[in-house]
């Protein structure tokens, strides 16, 4: 089935403008310029925006639109396309009849990044590929090797590992320090766009939380995808927060073999627990349900589509067609 689009858009929202002094300047000569080329790196520079790429459709079915947030080390194509070059949750959530806002975070791919430590607080934080592996669970511990011949995969996982170097193109590094500015950016980003239901995916669950707090009138639900931690706040604060909110936390597989992970879970269902007397939520343990095999990027996965599919059906009972 096609999908009849209006319109594809994209924008910058957020971010600052910070001035950088000071700095050494030099002459390079570049293969492409061979006249020597001045470099200053003072003056004024962007810093702390996303990007967001718009897909509006020609006649949608929901009047309320979906906002995609991606993890830690990843950017937005992580939404575009399943690991095996299938269509990925983008697509599903368009021809599901939403309008969909996909956004590349502060420091990630199309939002770029500015000089550090003047603007940015820290060094880049690289994620190997081993640590992709193994912290993105497709493999064991110590399964990750430079040829793909030789790494073990868990039994049964829906990643397709013979498509994993090309699935690590797009990591990116990841920033410290910039968690505020992040929240600020993807809030302008909620204002900007009105009510909105936000699906994030591991760390962008905390600038979801923030969204929630912060605009608590626009976030009509959230649907966080293998959440990395629950909010930072007492939970009094989330209590209030969450009150009536509609919330899906949606976990995969192969939990057993990552103490850190059975650590990270662990945290959220106590969370959950308390938060669930209050709001509006549902936990959705994927093996529980039959659905095996299941990495920390579902969106990813060989049966993507079918989890998307839940998550599509949990909207529709949830906010309706609203």
């Amino acid at each position: 089935m096609g999908i009849d689009l209006a319109e594809i858009s994209s924008f910058y929202v957020g971010g600052r403008v910070a001035t950088v002094s000071g700095r050494a300047t030099r002459n390079v000569i570049l293969p492409q310029h061979p006249v020597p080329y001045l470099v200053d790196p003072n003056g004024d520079f962007d810093v702390g925006q996303i990007y967001v790429q718009a897909f509006k459709l020609a006649r949608p079915k929901h009047a309320v639109p979906l906002l995609l947030w991606h993890g830690g080390g990843l950017t937005g194509a992580v939404w575009e396309t399943q690991a095996d070059g299938g269509p990925g949750w983008l697509s599903h959530f368009l021809r599901a009849g939403l309008d969909v806002y996909v956004t590349d975070a502060v420091g990630a791919g199309r939002a770029s990044w500015a000089h550090q430590p003047e603007l940015f607080p820290s060094e880049p934080l690289f994620r190997s590929k081993r640590e992709c592996w193994e912290h993105f669970r497709i493999g064991p511990v110590g399964s990750y090797d430079t040829d793909p011949k030789k790494r073990l995969t868990f039994e049964g996982t829906q990643f397709p590992d013979d498509k994993f170097d090309q699935f690590t193109k797009m990591i990116t590094p990841r920033w410290e320090g910039v968690e505020e500015a992040s929240a600020e950016a993807y809030c302008a980003l909620v204002a900007s766009i009105g009510c909105c239901i936000i699906v994030a995916h591991s760390s962008a669950a905390a600038f979801a939380y923030e969204a929630v707090r912060r605009m608590p009138d626009f976030v009509r639900a959230l649907c966080l995808v293998e959440p990395s931690a629950p909010p930072a706040w007492p939970i009094s604060t989330s209590i209030q927060v969450f009150q009536e909110r509609r919330l899906l936390l949606l976990f995969g597989d192969f939990f057993e073999h990552s103490s850190c992970w059975r650590t990270l879970r662990s945290q959220m269902q106590n969370w959950a627990r308390q938060v669930d007397r209050v709001s509006l939520l549902e936990w959705m343990d994927l093996p529980q349900r039959g659905i095996v095999g299941n990495s920390h990027c579902p969106m990813a996965d060989r049966n993507s589509e079918s989890i998307a599919t839940l998550v599509i059906d949990w909207l529709v009972q949830s906010c309706g067609r609203a």
